[in-house]
């Protein structure tokens, strides 16, 4: 008998307790960027790298991550078995 067997509490890989939102990952993701554009301990060339990074980034979001998020708002989704929250907690802050 192996352990996956024997073990009584079987992994539900539909949960969304187990996925993060793509849209708000990028977003946490793109926070960080903006974290190490504006840290004064980072060299000025490598700061303005990550500025670049994190303008493209946002630019990237807006394009197709808000798009997406708004659709599915407008469509009426509540939630989606793979992400964590639903499309009005991400986009309240309009």
């Amino acid at each position: 008998m192996t352990v996956a067997q024997s073990s009584p509490d079987k992994i539900r890989l539909d949960e969304p307790q187990y996925y993060f939102s793509r849209e708000l990952s990028w977003l946490e993701f793109n926070f960080r960027v903006l974290h190490e554009a504006v840290d004064q301990r980072t060299p000025l060339l490598e700061r303005l790298k990550f500025m670049a990074i994190f303008s493209t980034n946002l630019d990237e979001f807006l394009w197709c991550g808000w798009p997406v998020l708004n659709s599915k708002l407008r469509q009426g989704h509540q939630t989606d078995a793979r992400r964590t929250l639903p499309p009005a907690a991400l986009t309240r802050h309009q």
